[in-house]
């Protein structure tokens, strides 16, 4: 679930003056956390050293399956990605309740983005 405050981008510090609107998403995770989560995969592609690798989809055209290739940021497997939300924590940034039974966790998804890239920046090697 992604919880959304929108302002109109002249109240943004990020982007005075346009006409856009700016949005404060935060997520809540239940249960315990996977492997990787779509904002820390989005911080790794906005370093410019990221893992990379070439996924394929089928594709259906006139009865004829043709594949697409696309770039995309490669698989973490639990390389980078638990120590860095288990870091991020520590910041005091994300707020644990409990709904049900399930364990869940409350954070602000901009800056565990800036937090992630800042820290993958740093882990990554800059060479392959």
């Amino acid at each position: 679930m992604r919880l959304r405050s929108c302002a109109p981008a002249s109240t943004s510090p990020d982007a005075p003056g346009r006409s856009a609107s700016w949005c404060r998403t935060s997520h809540r995770a239940a249960g315990p956390p996977p492997p990787a989560r779509s904002s820390r995969t989005h911080a790794e592609s906005r370093v410019p050293h990221h893992r990379r690798k070439l996924r394929r989809f089928p594709y259906l055209v006139d009865q004829q399956r043709l594949w697409i290739e696309a770039r995309d940021v490669g698989d973490d497997n639990g390389t980078h990605f638990p120590r860095i939300g288990e870091e991020f924590a520590t910041t005091g940034q994300v707020h644990t309740r409990t709904v049900g039974e399930a364990p869940c966790r409350l954070m602000n998804s901009r800056a565990l983005t800036h937090f992630a890239t800042r820290r993958l920046s740093e882990l990554l090697p800059t060479t392959a």
